[in-house]
């Protein structure tokens, strides 16, 4: 009989990042991990916003990894909703510990969360708890601030909670906004499968928890037009 996964991806069978939560994993010989698909999808908007961010670039060539032949001992799960009763029960059934958001089209609400015993991963690409909400990278760069990816938590509300580790990235070292974006990308990979690692070998203390902390900014909403092309800019003025 085998032994049930140490933990389970939350995203969907199209999703373009999917390859490299994969690769990363498997170069750090995790392989034991089951992975649950909303049948939603990712949808054409969000899909097309990172394959626009990253210039088309093909992920799943840049790692050498096909979904469907490289990870043959991958079971994967369909679920109508990655917040249904049907999941819910999945997870239970499959003793999982622990989440991670790979790219889920939901907020993840209480149920779910309730379902694993160490919580639901996900990796912010800002700094916890001064930028929440959407463009938090650019936000950064239009602030003279520290580029920063939170590991975090979840909680019922989006961008908080115990923060488990950070990365910081130097957007002056990127020739353009794509390969800063790449970057952004790769590191989240990098920084979600070795934070699991902690997790998994029960050596990941929460740093602090964001929710007990002053934020310096509100939850950032959609970046205007003009400052996403200053932050464009920025590259290319170097």
């Amino acid at each position: 009989m085998l032994a049930p996964p140490k933990f389970a991806l939350l995203t969907t069978i199209d999703h373009p990042l999917l390859p490299g939560y994969a690769a990363e994993l498997r170069d750090l010989g995790i392989t034991d991990y089951a992975i649950i698909c909303d049948k939603q999808g990712i949808g054409y908007s969000s899909g097309r916003l990172i394959l626009d961010r990253i210039g088309g670039w093909n992920l799943a060539n840049h790692y050498d990894l096909c979904i469907d032949k490289d990870l043959p001992e991958t079971p994967f799960y369909f679920v109508e909703n990655h917040n249904c009763v049907e999941c819910e029960r999945l997870i239970l059934n499959l003793e999982i510990d622990l989440l991670v958001n790979a790219g889920t089209p939901r907020r993840i609400a209480s149920n779910i969360l309730a379902s694993v015993r160490s919580g639901v991963l996900n990796i912010h690409p800002g700094e916890l708890p001064h930028y929440r909400g959407k463009n938090c990278p650019e936000w950064a760069i239009h602030n003279n601030d520290q580029v920063i990816l939170s590991a975090h938590f979840m909680t019922e509300h989006y961008d908080e909670g115990a923060v488990l580790a950070v990365k910081s990235l130097e957007p002056r070292i990127f020739a353009s906004y794509e390969d800063f974006r790449k970057a952004i990308y790769m590191n989240t990979f990098e920084l979600t499968a070795a934070t699991i690692k902690r997790i998994i070998n029960g050596n990941a203390s929460p740093l602090f928890d964001s929710r007990q902390l002053p934020s310096k900014y509100p939850v950032q909403e959609a970046m205007p037009p003009e400052i996403l092309q200053s932050v464009r800019n920025f590259f290319s003025k170097k």
